[in-house]
C-alpha cells in the first residue's frame, strides 16, 4: 500500500518493496511472497501470497488490496 500511495501503481516485482518488508526474522514465513499486480490509479489491484514453512507447511495466507485476507491449511 505504501508503494501504491508512492507510484500510483502496485508492483509484482518482489525487487521493488523487498527493503520495505522484513521477512529474515519470521518463524515460519521465511520467503518472498508471490505478487500478483494489475491496473494503475482506482484500477489497480494486487494480491500477495506467502507459503509456511517447517512448522507452517502446507499453509497459505494470501491478502489483497482492498485489506481481505485468506488463509488455506489452517
Amino acid at each position: 500500500r505504501i508503494y501504491f500511495t508512492e507510484n500510483d501503481r502496485y508492483t509484482s516485482d518482489w525487487s521493488d518493496i523487498e527493503g520495505n518488508i522484513d521477512i529474515n526474522h519470521n518463524k515460519y514465513f521465511k520467503t518472498a511472497p508471490s505478487m500478483f499486480a494489475g491496473g494503475t490509479g482506482s484500477e489497480a489491484n494486487f494480491t500477495a501470497t506467502l507459503i509456511g514453512s517447517e512448522d507452517a507447511t502446507g499453509i497459505k495466507i494470501s491478502i489483497n488490496n482492498i485489506g481481505i485476507i485468506t488463509t488455506e491449511g489452517l
